[in-house]
C-alpha cells in the first residue's frame, strides 16, 4: 500500500500542529518557573548598601502574601516549579486577587537581624502604600520562618497591625540552641557570620534575635500555622516544638502540621492548608 500526496501533506500538518502545541506547552511551563522575572525590582539594602532584588506580582485586592526564603534560597525560591506548580502560583490560586511579594533580605544569610528587619520594613512600607494593603500573610521557610516570627513581633505598628497570619515552615525558637544542636554545618557557619560566637557565653545577638525573646511582642490577634517534617537534622524537631510552646504560652491561635519524612522540596500542600487556617 502506498500513501498519496494529500495524505502525506495532512500528516505533515499534523506533525507541525503537534510540535507547535508542545512548544507552547513548554513555554507556558517555563513561564510558571520564572514568572517573577517580569516583576523583579531592585532596592538598596541597609545591610551593606548594595543593590538587592525583590519580585512583586500585584493583585486586585488589599491582601498581600509575603514570602521569606530559606538559608540557601533567594527571592526566586517560591517561583520554582514544584511538580506541576510553584508555591507562588498555588498560593495565588488559593487566594485569588492577592498580591505576592518575595524578596532577599541580605546578600548573605542574615537570620532576620536588625539590619534585615529595616530592609523588610522599608520595602513593606512602600508596597503597603502602593497597593493599599490591609491584610498581610507571612510565609517563611527555615531561616525565613524564624525571621517571619521575629519580624511580626518587632515590626512597626502600622505594619504589625496588618499582619493577620504567619505560616512558619521548620521554625526555631532559640538561635543559640540551634547553633549548638544543628547537624547542618552551613547553618552553624551562617549564624557565626551574623552573630559571632564565644567560647563560654554566646553573644547577645543570639538572644536579641531569637523568637523566645521576642514572642512577648507578638500581636495577640495573629494566627500561626507551624509546618514541620518528622525528620529534620538542620532544625531539630524539639526546637520547632519550642516555637509551638512559646505561642501557646501567649494564647496565640496556632495549628501544627506534620509531614512524614523530611522536606526534599517546599511542602506546598501543607503550606496551603496552614495558609487557609491563618487567613480564616
Amino acid at each position: 500500500m502506498t500513501l498519496n500526496a494529500p495524505i502525506l501533506k495532512n500528516m505533515s500538518w499534523l506533525k507541525l500542529f503537534v510540535l507547535v502545541f508542545l512548544l507552547l506547552a513548554f513555554i507556558q511551563l517555563k513561564a510558571g518557573a520564572s514568572q517573577s522575572t517580569n516583576s523583579v525590582h531592585k532596592f538598596v539594602s541597609c545591610i551593606d548598601g548594595e543593590e538587592d532584588y525583590y519580585a512583586l506580582l500585584p493583585g486586585k485586592n488589599n491582601t498581600l502574601i509575603v514570602y521569606l526564603h530559606s538559608l540557601n534560597g533567594d527571592y526566586n525560591e517560591p517561583f520554582k516549579l514544584n511538580g506541576d506548580n510553584s508555591l507562588a502560583s498555588a498560593l495565588l490560586k488559593e487566594f485569588p486577587g492577592a498580591s505576592f511579594l518575595s524578596f532577599n533580605y541580605g546578600s548573605s544569610p542574615s537570620w532576620g537581624n536588625a539590619a534585615a528587619r529595616i530592609d523588610i520594613s522599608k520595602l513593606l512600607g512602600s508596597i503597603i502604600k502602593e497597593l493599599n494593603v490591609k491584610r498581610i500573610l507571612l510565609v517563611g521557610v527555615s531561616m525565613g520562618a524564624s525571621t517571619a516570627l521575629n519580624y511580626t513581633a518587632t515590626a512597626p505598628d502600622y505594619i504589625k497591625n496588618r499582619i493577620v497570619g504567619i505560616v512558619a515552615v521548620s521554625p526555631c525558637a532559640n538561635l543559640e540552641d540551634l547553633y549548638k544542636q544543628t547537624a547542618a554545618p552551613e547553618i552553624k557557619s551562617s549564624l557565626e557570620n551574623v552573630f559571632g560566637v564565644g567560647k563560654d557565653v554566646m553573644p547577645i545577638g543570639y538572644e536579641q534575635n531569637s523568637f523566645d525573646t521576642c514572642v512577648i511582642f507578638l500581636p495577640p490577634k495573629v494566627k500561626v500555622g507551624v509546618v514541620s517534617a518528622t525528620e529534620d537534622k538542620a532544625v531539630p524537631i524539639d526546637l520547632q516544638k519550642d516555637v509551638v510552646r512559646d505561642l501557646s504560652n501567649r494564647d496565640i491561635i496556632i495549628k501544627s502540621y506534620e509531614v512524614e519524612g523530611k522536606f526534599d522540596s517546599l511542602p506546598v500542600k501543607s503550606i496551603l492548608e496552614a495558609s487557609r487556617f491563618v487567613m480564616q
